[in-house]
């Protein structure tokens, strides 16, 4: 049988099972772990004899309630004490709370709400600002989950890849995932149903390229694939419904994927498609979006360059590759008769573009142009949002390659045009300031702006080389992909985001 207590130890000491110095009110250990001492503990132990007694009415045990506060906090306790007719007593208490718990928002009941709310989750918290860039459909995404069995899976692939990705886990492909395959299962009974050619639907089918896209780096990507089935769907769909903002929003993000392969992959079969994905370019009153309410008026005149850019851009990279296989055929004589003045009316209204942006945004300081040791001019441009300079990069991208495709039909009829190739390398320079920015980006946003430094290649000097592979190598570490007997890094990662070339004129 146990003793009778001695120690006058605090119960958190006694919990702890350290020794207590007894220095009231607060004794040492309690006051260095910032504890709330409750003092020195009872050495009196009550013992009920257990012998019976009347139960006369004379003879009841007395109770008494009181309610006594505790604290500051809205929370207080309800103590009930009950004393014996010989003088022994013991108290009972609960803790409650003095106002009404009221839900902030209604309890999550099925799968679909649990998603969205992840996906809500997600968006609020996100500090990755470049990745919801290209993904203007996120924020009408959840109200549509439930309506879609597909789109529900889809998304839980995705919040589950950006957790994955968020928290830098060892978690394998994405393809590998069990939401993919569960993803998959859905959206190819959703495709033998009477939802094949719903927006919710189309919404999946993207949110999964872009799923692949931006988390499973390193792995031979299946963008082809992707583009073929969304620009299948497209096609049976039909126009953008232009009252659907979720249907707009997937326009303009899959404007860039299908053009792109439309271009590369199905030849002129596609060409008249384009005009199917034709929608309103971005809002460019959002000052929430870009930062910088002044650049409204250089805003609209870039914006509309690059939407107008997409009607001509397929068909100029078309006629590119015919007249670069049959140069002196006829038909190929009158292709390049026609092109040169289109590429160099491009050229031309994408400078005078590039050249009062740069002035307006240069007065306002959201674009800076910075002293930078490590870049092959001395010098580096710094922007106000990740906007702006996906706008920058996809106007400097348009003027590159219509200056490329212009002098190389000068080299192909044997009349090189110096002037132009000069040109190239002044607006490669203008590229090349970029880099710096990137650093200080998210990996995944980084890699999406690498698409247009590939036509800016042969007219880069060692020293931006250099640069660029630097940028690529510390993805690679990051995302822990193997190089090992890769003979040229910034050539394999190039290639593989070669795709986002188009996407870059996508200003979604």
């Amino acid at each position: 049988m146990p003793g009778v207590t001695r120690s006058k130890a605090c119960q958190c000491c006694k919990r702890r099972k350290i020794k207590c110095d007894e220095n009231w009110p607060t004794c040492s250990p309690c006051k260095r772990t910032k504890r709330e001492c409750p003092g020195p503990s009872t050495v009196v132990k009550f013992v009920h004899d257990a012998q019976a007694h009347s139960t006369s009415d004379s003879d009841q045990d007395s109770c008494s309630s009181e309610i006594t506060a505790v604290g500051p906090n809205t929370v207080s306790l309800h103590m009930r004490k009950i004393v014996h007719r010989q003088g022994g007593s013991y108290s009972s208490f609960r803790i409650r709370s003095t106002t009404p718990r009221i839900s902030t928002r209604p309890k999550l009941t099925t799968l679909s709400d649990r998603i969205a709310a992840r996906l809500v989750s997600h968006l609020d918290r996100s500090q990755e600002y470049g990745i919801t860039l290209r993904l203007g459909y996120l924020p009408f995404l959840p109200q549509r989950i439930p309506h879609s069995a597909c789109l529900r899976d889809c998304v839980a692939l995705f919040c589950a890849a950006w957790s994955n990705y968020r928290g830098r886990w060892q978690a394998g492909r994405v393809v590998t995932m069990s939401n993919y395959s569960k993803a998959l299962r859905t959206l190819r009974n959703t495709l033998r149903g009477d939802q094949a050619l719903s927006v919710e639907t189309l919404a999946a089918m993207t949110l999964l390229e872009r799923t692949e896209a931006l988390f499973d780096w390193g792995q031979e990507r299946c963008s082809a694939v992707h583009a073929h089935g969304i620009g299948h769907l497209i096609t049976k769909k039909g126009y953008v419904d232009m009252n659907d903002e979720l249907d707009i929003e997937l326009a303009k993000e899959n404007r860039g994927l299908l053009l792109g392969y439309w271009a590369t992959e199905c030849g002129k079969s596609f060409a008249g498609d384009a005009k199917i994905i034709d929608a309103p370019e971005a809002n460019i009153d959002g000052g929430e979006f870009w930062g910088i309410d002044e650049l409204k008026p250089y805003l609209e005149s870039a914006l509309s360059i690059t939407g107008g850019s997409y009607g001509s851009w397929t068909q100029w990279l078309q006629d590119a590759e015919g007249i670069q296989q049959d140069p002196f055929g006829s038909e190929m004589l009158d292709r390049a008769t026609s092109l040169r003045p289109q590429l160099s009316h491009a050229a031309a209204e994408t400078k005078q573009c590039l050249e009062s942006l740069m002035e307006s945004t240069l007065d306002l300081g959201t674009l800076t142009k910075e002293d930078d040791p490590d870049s092959a001019s001395g010098k580096s441009y710094g922007f106000k949002t990740a906007a702006l300079a996906q706008l920058f990069n996809g106007l400097l991208m348009l003027r590159l390659v219509s200056l490329r495709i212009s002098y190389d039909l000068s080299v192909i009829y044997g009349s090189p045009d110096t002037e132009l190739y000069s040109e190239y390398q002044e607006v490669c320079g203008n590229a090349w300031m970029c880099i710096s920015y990137l650093r200080k980006l998210d990996i995944s946003v980084s890699a999406a702006f690498l698409g247009p430094y590939s036509a800016c290649i042969e007219a880069s000097s060692e020293k931006e080389m250099d640069s660029l592979q630097s940028i690529i190598k510390t993805m690679d570490s990051y995302l822990d992909r193997d190089l090992v007997g890769t003979e040229d890094p910034a050539h394999t990662t190039l290639e593989s985001e070669n795709i986002y070339a188009f996407q870059s004129l996508g200003i979604e």
